[in-house]
This record gives structure tokens, C-alpha cells and sequence, in this order.
């Protein structure tokens, strides 16, 4: 299986369906299962600094959401996975690539605007990536998240998950 490693708390947003689409600087071919690795990125200090105080010293956004590394962080990201915060290192969601847009494309915008207008997309999806010019949005559908997270080692870019990465026999919830 396919997987893509995303800096927390993106991983998790994309992962419990707030993210509809993750913005990178490349596109891919690929379409299908896709396992969401949420990176280890941090240290665990740095990491717990930022759930404790935000990224810019604040503890709340303006929504009154956790601030982590600059993005407002909804409530819906933590206690998802057993944990008192988000996982990293591990595969936490499998969902399906379902298109690759570029983001200066008349027609992507049209497309999420309209995901948005019937509730299939967060309002707040452009606060949670770079739609900037040069970019291509990855279109995510139906994430179902893995409970427990499945350790496994990361890597840039799109990568394939080792055999047997899943070896216990559960299904993504």
C-alpha cells in the first residue's frame, strides 16, 4: 500500500475528515488506497511545548482550538486515537487518493467550493494548506482511522508501505 507522511496536525486533520486536500509542490500519477503516516518530525519536548502553549506562545485560536505549529487545531483531533494528543510515527488513517488538482486550476477551485457549499469539505480547508500558485491539492476520500496507530517508519514523498506493515488482521474503523 501507498503512503503519504504529513506533519502533525495536518495528519490528523486529514485523517478525521476536517482536511479534505494536502497541498505538496509535486503531483503523482497515483490514485487509490492511501495509508496517512503522521510524521515524526518533532522532539517530544518541542512537540509537547506546542500542545501546552501554541506555536506563537498562545494556547487558543480565535475559535478557542489548540494552536499547533500555527494552525488552529479543532477539538476533533485529539482523544480520536486513545491519546490525550495526536500520534506520530505511525500510520493513522487509510483513506483513497481520489484526484490530484493544481491549485491554480478555475475548475479545483469551482470543485471545493462546492464541496464546501454541501458540507463535504471544512470551511476553514484553504487556513489548512498551501493553495498558493505551483501547488497541486491531493484529494482524500472516506479516511477511516486505524485504531491503535500502526508504528511505522516514515519517508518523504509517496512511499510503499513494508509487507506485512498490517500483520494483525484489524480494519481501518
Amino acid at each position: 500500500m501507498k503512503a503519504l507522511s504529513l506533519w502533525q496536525p495536518y495528519a490528523s486533520l486529514w485523517a478525521v475528515g476536517l482536511k479534505r486536500f494536502e497541498t505538496r509542490h509535486w503531483s503523482t500519477n497515483y490514485r487509490g488506497p492511501l495509508a496517512v503516516h503522521a510524521a515524526k518530525n518533532r522532539t517530544m519536548k518541542e512537540y509537547c511545548e506546542d500542545l501546552i502553549y501554541g506555536s506563537d506562545g498562545e494556547r487558543l485560536d480565535p475559535w478557542g482550538g489548540l494552536l499547533i505549529a500555527g494552525v488552529a487545531c479543532p477539538d476533533e483531533c485529539f482523544g480520536v486515537f486513545g491519546m490525550a494528543s495526536m500520534p506520530a510515527g505511525c500510520v493513522i488513517a487509510i483513506g483513497n487518493l481520489i484526484a490530484v488538482w493544481p491549485t491554480s486550476d478555475p475548475k479545483f477551485r469551482d470543485h471545493m467550493k462546492a464541496l464546501i457549499d454541501i458540507g463535504a469539505c471544512d470551511p476553514r480547508e484553504e487556513e489548512f494548506g498551501d493553495f498558493g500558485p505551483d501547488r497541486f491539492a491531493w484529494e482524500l476520500s472516506t479516511p477511516k482511522i486505524l485504531m491503535p496507530p500502526v508504528m511505522v517508519a516514515g519517508r518523504q514523498g509517496l512511499f510503499s508501505l513494508p509487507q506485512g506493515w498490517l500483520c494483525d488482521g484489524r480494519e481501518a474503523a
